[in-house]
């Protein structure tokens, strides 16, 4: 049985044990939404807004959710048109970047590991890959 071993960071989106490094360029693409959406949220607190009730900070996050989504799907889709695995095993690593914003850390957070859940379960509806979790150390 073949198996892949992504490993989730947020230099790469994902490395595999057999040394492949899939979304290399994702965490300049975090820092730019960081930087948009935290300067955005800093002007309108400034003004006594709350920023989810602005449409452009809501506009923002929405840009962010959809791309984080779309590159999930894409790293994973690549990695299994790449190394075809019958099996996952995924660390369980903590989702937060010590250089981003507390505010796209938590963002992250709650839509990076539910976004790898739908495509890890997406996978094994559609091919038969299981997945199973592991600790880290």
């Amino acid at each position: 049985m073949r198996s892949a071993r992504p490993d989730l960071g947020l230099n790469t989106l994902f490395a595999t044990d057999q040394g492949d490094l899939i979304g290399r360029q994702w965490r300049s693409k975090l820092e730019y939404y960081d930087r948009r959406i935290t300067s955005l949220a800093q002007y309108l607190q400034t003004r006594g807004l709350k920023p989810s009730r602005h449409a452009r900070y809501r506009k923002y996050v929405a840009a962010m959710r959809g791309w984080l989504e779309s590159e999930v799907g894409r790293c994973l889709n690549r990695l299994v048109a790449v190394r075809a695995p019958a099996e996952l095993v995924i660390e369980r690593l903590d989702f937060r970047a010590p250089g981003l914003s507390r505010q796209l850390n938590r963002l992250l957070s709650n839509m990076g590991r539910g976004f790898i859940e739908a495509k890890l379960k997406d996978l094994e509806e559609r091919f038969g890959i299981t997945c199973r979790k592991v600790i880290a150390a």
